[in-house]
């Protein structure tokens, strides 16, 4: 998922351009709804 990059510093356009994708793919993303908890059963 992650690239293996030797130099750890990124330059400021790389930084931007994954932010970019980031929110993207956030924004993409569908809201999930959430389930109620089941009562437990004894």
């Amino acid at each position: 998922m992650t690239d293996k990059i030797e130099d750890e510093t990124l330059s400021e356009e790389e930084i931007a351009r994954r932010r970019d994708e980031v929110v993207k793919r956030m924004l993409a993303t569908p809201p999930q709804p959430k389930k109620p908890p089941k009562p437990k059963k004894k």
